[in-house]
């Protein structure tokens, strides 16, 4: 009698651990479920992607749930004969249930990481920008960027010259062209600027996140070697307002293929960036290039009467040649007709 004893002991142990493990299958399951509703979630917002190590635990799970749905109903056909080795596989995967649940629950909060190669979309959207200075800057530029050896290129002139929109142009250029120029990337750097804070731009524009060092050279080390490795690279750095050491931002040339452009109102900053020959000026509009410009985005010049026309006239020289001076000044006064209007533009 004592072989009936042991073999309702051992079915009695395989059905308490079959038990076991469909419980825990079964929190796994649910666990995997919100993982991908969350991650998918992220991944429709631009910028984010799963993590290397979450996209293996998803994987590595399918794995464990169809092995655990093959015991289960392999269990169901096993004889007392085979029972001690049917225990053995159980107590194998409750440990690899458990330990695919501990996995999970390390990177709980950290699902996905930062994709800055999803979010480099193009910068400008609006028309041709005018002017012939524009376009010979436009050439140059990338002419230098495919031609040149490792160097940063000054860009400066005075606010609403179109600085910005010469530089948003070279950056949808090098961003359609990657395979002849590298990866670039856009940092505003702006008048409240200090090299903490560009240093953690930066990092963010590189897919680096947040920097959670505080020391500035540690930091500025993180960045270079992110250069280093990532090959061929045009930096662009707009609205500059003082100049700063490439090697306290981490940012210098040495060792890594990296191009810097930069944008200021100052031809003192390009010299001390040492720019050297690589410097070009944005001029201001020829006059009959800011003509052109002012009637093509009023848009109903013809519809105008003789004296609203010439106050029209009036008003786009006061704009300086400056593009966006006199692009603002076109559209705020688009489908004015009424002459009052016109007159109070001019006098303000």
């Amino acid at each position: 009698m004592n072989w009936i004893r042991d073999c309702l002991s051992s079915n009695s142990s395989v059905d308490q651990k079959t038990r076991t493990l469909r419980d825990k299958i079964s929190t796994l399951v649910a666990r995997e479920s919100d993982v991908r509703t969350e991650v998918e979630h992220a991944e429709i917002q631009l910028g984010y992607k799963r993590r290397n190590e979450v996209d293996n635990w998803l994987k590595n799970v399918q794995v464990k749930k169809d092995e655990v749905q093959s015991i289960l109903k392999d269990g169901q056909d096993q004889g007392s004969s085979s029972n001690s080795n049917l225990t053995d596989r159980l107590d194998r995967l409750i440990a690899e249930v458990d330990e695919l649940m501990q996995q999970g629950d390390k990177f709980r909060d950290r699902l996905v990481l930062s994709d800055q190669e999803s979010t480099r979309l193009p910068l400008w959207l609006g028309k041709k920008p005018a002017g012939t200075n524009f376009q010979q800057n436009y050439e140059r530029i990338l002419e230098w960027l495919q031609h040149q050896e490792n160097h940063i290129i000054g860009v400066y002139g005075m606010g609403g010259v179109g600085k910005t929109t010469l530089l948003m142009k070279i950056h949808d250029e090098v961003l359609k062209n990657s395979n002849l120029y590298g990866r670039v990337y856009w940092v505003t750097v702006s008048q409240n600027w200090s090299v903490h804070k560009l240093q953690g731009d930066i990092a963010k524009v590189l897919g680096l996140g947040s920097l959670e060092e505080d020391d500035k050279r540690k930091r500025a080390a993180i960045l270079h070697n992110k250069l280093v490795a990532n090959g061929p690279t045009v930096l662009i750095l707009d609205d500059m307002w003082k100049q700063f050491s490439e090697n306290d931002v981490g940012i210098s040339r040495e060792g890594s293929s990296c191009k810097t452009i930069l944008s200021t109102r100052s031809l003192e900053v390009c010299r001390r960036m040492g720019c050297k020959d690589f410097v070009i000026k944005a001029k201001i509009l020829q006059k009959f290039e800011a003509w052109y410009l002012f009637v093509e985005n009023l848009g109903h010049y013809n519809t105008l009467t003789v004296e609203a026309k010439e106050i029209a006239r009036d008003i786009a020289k006061e704009c300086g040649g400056l593009p966006l001076a006199i692009t603002t000044m076109a559209c705020t006064m688009s489908e004015i007709v009424d002459i009052h209007e016109w007159k109070n533009a001019l006098k303000d």
